[in-house]
């Protein structure tokens, strides 16, 4: 019997070990959300950062957020319309590969529904992640060389947010959230 009250003994002290750390990293999770929650930039920035470097997109997407009072600057530096490819790739009958140009209009519309996509993945994750956040600024910008312009510039609310996201477009939710839209000429 002396080896089965050893194991007993041995399970419960585990069993309190666990339950320990399990409220501990509880203890800590909770905390973070009333942080969260309260607005504290010192728990809303490295969230970010956190949950963005879980995203991933097919090229290079730089983000930036900066807060004042609570209420966050978005800085999304999107691809340029390079990502789009210029020409369409079809198979014929005989299995073999036509290569066509693309109509410039499509190939625009194209990268803007990309654009608007990005732009919406992210602000959602943000708000989705962090309840402090009601109203916000985004800049949808592009770089080129040293040159960066801005192309789209939005204010919004949280309210407006989940109207956008579920548009069955990101051109169709960045209309809902009436945001300004400067085309980049170089694309024509």
């Amino acid at each position: 019997h002396a080896y089965i009250r050893a194991k007993m003994y041995e399970f419960l002290l585990k069993q309190k070990a666990d339950k320990e750390e399990f409220d501990k990293k509880e203890t800590e999770r909770v905390a973070l959300v009333e942080r969260l929650i309260n607005g504290e930039e010192s728990a809303i920035l490295p969230r970010l950062t956190e949950i963005y470097r879980t995203l991933s997109f097919p090229f290079p997407l730089e983000v930036q957020v900066l807060l004042h009072q609570q209420m966050p600057l978005f800085k999304i530096w999107l691809p340029t319309i390079d990502v789009v490819p210029e020409r369409l790739c079809l198979l014929k009958d005989d299995g073999s590969l036509d290569y066509q140009d693309k109509p410039l209009f499509s190939r625009n519309k194209q990268y803007l529904e990309l654009c608007a996509a990005v732009i919406l993945q992210i602000i959602s994750v943000a708000y989705g992640n962090i309840p402090a956040f009601d109203e916000g600024i985004v800049w949808g910008m592009v770089k080129r060389g040293d040159e960066e312009k801005t192309y789209f510039s939005l204010a919004l609310t949280r309210t407006e947010i989940i109207e956008a996201c579920r548009s069955v477009s990101g051109v169709g939710g960045l209309q809902k959230l009436q945001g300004l839209y400067q085309w980049d000429e170089s694309c024509q």
